[in-house]
């Protein structure tokens, strides 16, 4: 007979002795995990847009040792007058995945740490990010077990990433990223 679990066991490699049970992702837990989400990621896409307003600094494709004197002064100019804003922008999304992100994560995944109590308590979803603290390297250790042990691809952890210039300005030119239309033919 074919047994399967729906908990994965993980044990810590900063605190020898410690298991993580982590709930597996089910198409059940995936739908309340998304509805538990839908605010934070009306914050999320907030704090997104206004890293994309900002924009990026000119010239963000070209490599650091061919950059034109120009070139230089262009950025350095940008940062001057955008850096800050932008500085603001990145640390209200960090802000929002570590304060609120991770720990709604670890709260729908993680059942339980086993071989570790605080103050005589059993730790789990529930109460994890009230008892480990979000500087210990554990915490860290959590948030990665919980998104394998969910199933997300290395695209999806990325897209819990800072976001990248992918479309950035190279040469002053930025690239063409529009798709032919479905009646047209295209080569790559």
């Amino acid at each position: 007979m074919l047994s399967l679990s729906s908990r994965v066991r993980v044990e810590s490699q900063t605190r020898p002795g410690v298991v993580f049970i982590i709930r597996k992702r089910t198409e059940k837990r995936r739908v309340q995990l998304r509805l538990k989400m839908a605010a934070i990621q009306q914050r999320i896409d907030a704090a997104l847009g206004e890293i994309q307003a900002i924009g990026n600094p000119p010239y963000a494709g070209v490599e650091a040792d061919k950059l034109t004197d120009e070139q230089r002064a262009a950025q350095a100019q940008w940062l001057v007058e955008k850096g800050e804003a932008m500085d603001v922008a990145y640390d209200a999304f960090n802000t929002i995945l570590h304060d609120e992100v991770h720990p709604a994560w670890v709260e729908w995944a993680l059942e339980k740490i086993e071989g570790l109590t605080v103050d005589e308590q059993t730790i789990t979803g529930a109460n994890a990010a009230e008892l480990i603290e979000s500087d210990d390297p554990m915490w860290g250790e959590l948030v990665s077990a919980v998104e394998q042990a969910a199933g997300l691809t290395k695209k999806q952890a990325a897209n819990l990433e800072l976001p990248t210039t992918s479309s950035a300005v190279v040469d002053g030119q930025t690239p063409d990223t529009t798709a032919p239309a479905a009646n047209e033919t295209s080569t790559i």
